[in-house]
């Protein structure tokens, strides 16, 4: 529509109706409640992902008209306020289960093509196509099995190395202020990003792989930094190569 705003999918109405306070608020209230996506109950629950873009089998926003696809966007705050007053603890729960299990997905399958991709093949411009065919992501070459092992354990083992260093009293001494600061910084923004993502957007590996490296590199700063203030710096002499010496900080 020319002038029209940019739409802006209903990703909080689609996750409450897959998590289902929202879709039991629909079955409750319906017809009555006014909302455009009471029309769509028949097809209802399904998964929010599609609830959005599905156009085969058929989902809700993407296969509906401009007009209804813009009557959504604009119900979906309203919507979601009505089913956090008609279940405020179904939501608080719901959301709570999404955020922790967004917090343990940080596999690499999504570089393997999704099979929705390959459906809308034709949507692609023709030049693409090749390419696109050609790549290890299309074909399943992607060694996204071994990679995800790998980046699980680092992340376990960083974990585990941070929350020791800040359960002993005498390693927790070792670490500047700025440092302390460092580490809580990183592990509020993993949580912030699960919380943020897991629960508007739903849980998906791809929203905690981007931030899982953070943990790792975290215990990594710290091991160094508590290396070099209880065993020193070492550095060369200067006039005496192939030596070193241990100068305390």
């Amino acid at each position: 529509l020319d002038g029209a705003s940019p739409l802006r999918p209903p990703f909080l109405m689609a996750r409450a109706i897959e998590n289902g306070p929202g879709y039991q608020y629909l079955r409750e209230t319906c017809p009555a409640n006014g909302f455009k996506v009471c029309e769509f109950l028949p097809r209802l629950p399904m998964p929010s992902d599609e609830f959005l873009w599905s156009r085969d089998p058929p989902g809700v926003f993407v296969s509906a008209s401009v007009e209804v696809r813009r009557e959504l966007s604009a119900e979906q705050y309203r919507f979601v306020w009505a089913v956090l007053r008609h279940d405020p603890m179904g939501v608080a729960r719901t959301s709570i289960k999404d955020v922790l299990r967004q917090l343990t997905l940080m596999g690499l399958d999504e570089f393997t093509v999704p099979g929705y991709l390959d459906i809308n093949m034709a949507e692609m411009p023709v030049g693409y196509r090749p390419a696109f065919r050609a790549s290890a992501a299309y074909r399943g070459a992607m060694p996204t099995r071994g990679a995800s092992v790998i980046q699980l354990a680092t992340f376990g083992v960083g974990a585990v190395t941070l929350l020791a260093v800040l359960a002993w009293p005498r390693w927790r001494r070792e670490l500047e202020r700025e440092q302390f600061h460092m580490l809580a910084l990183v592990a509020i923004g993993v949580v912030v990003n699960a919380a943020i993502c897991g629960a508007l957007s739903g849980p998906h590996n791809r929203y905690e792989t981007r931030v899982a490296w953070l943990i790792p590199f975290a215990a990594l700063t710290v091991g160094f930094a508590v290396t070099q203030r209880r065993w020193g710096r070492l550095a060369w002499p200067v006039g005496r190569p192939g030596s070193m010496v241990a100068h305390e900080p």
